[in-house]
């Protein structure tokens, strides 16, 4: 009998078993925390690789988009490093965008936008932690249970790039607690067009609850002519989704408009 065969018949048999599936489930989800420890060093930026990306890109960024700005930290390391710092910042939560304007007033060229961003304009509830905390999200059950609820008003990228005519973005930085591939379909029209150059999105398993996969992101992604890898502290790495699938766990990715080439 070939192997592939008996392979087959020892699966059917342990899924007729409770006992094996819930030790089956257990190694499933161990895999995947795994699988999620190799590609991330955690969420600090100045030592996962978002603070390696920003070192090459801000130097001759003209322009940049921070979805997902919180308090300002990442804006703020690359306006630093910017000759003119340019760029929009948006922030939903009322409270973290009054935090936000102020830690910006330095840089005129920066606006903070008080909406979330997503795929489709209207009104959402906002689960909005004190504190500024960095876990406020439009998905129920991902805040910390002392979040605030409340209605925020919801745009794309697309209509507020548009409002505003900006004819091009050098970065995106994307960092929505779950609704990073809303973001990105919502970019659609920029992406479509390679008005974009470099995005960079977060994965983490608040996507599940958003019914997102990161394989829906980086397919939409190539077929518009980008390049995607995993970002790691010393810069990216090659990422086979054949070979990981989803894993649901915290990590960064970035997409390059192929033809982009990094300097420095």
């Amino acid at each position: 009998m070939r192997l592939d065969k008996v392979v087959g018949l020892v699966a059917l048999w342990a899924s007729r078993r409770p006992t094996l599936i819930s030790v089956a489930n257990k190694v499933r989800h161990q895999c995947e925390r795994i699988i999620g420890l190799s590609l991330s060093a955690g969420i600090d930026h100045e030592r996962n690789g978002e603070g390696w990306l920003v070192e090459r890109l801000a130097p001759t960024c003209g322009y940049f988009v921070d979805v997902g700005g919180n308090v300002g930290a990442w804006s703020l390391a690359m306006a630093g490093r910017m000759s003119n710092p340019r760029g929009m910042i948006f922030e939903p939560s009322p409270a973290t965008a009054a935090v936000l304007r102020e830690n910006l007033s330095q840089y005129p060229g920066l606006e903070v936008v008080e909406i979330a961003v997503s795929d489709a304009p209207g009104q959402a509830s906002f689960f909005a932690e004190p504190d500024t905390g960095e876990t406020s999200s439009l998905i129920v059950g991902h805040a910390r249970s002392d979040a605030n609820c409340v209605q925020v008003q919801v745009s794309t990228l697309d209509q507020e790039l548009g409002k505003r005519r900006i004819p091009h973005v050098d970065l995106l930085k994307i960092d929505a607690e779950g609704f990073d591939y809303h973001v990105l379909r919502g970019a659609i029209g920029y992406i479509a067009r390679g008005a974009i150059d470099v995005i960079q999105f977060e994965y983490n398993y608040p996507w599940a609850d958003a019914g997102s996969t990161l394989g829906g992101a980086i397919s939409l992604l190539q077929r518009h002519g980008y390049d995607v890898s995993v970002l790691l502290p010393d810069g990216l790495r090659e990422f086979r989704y054949d070979k990981f699938r989803e894993f649901f766990h915290y990590s960064n990715f970035v997409a390059v408009r192929r033809g982009f080439l990094f300097r420095g």
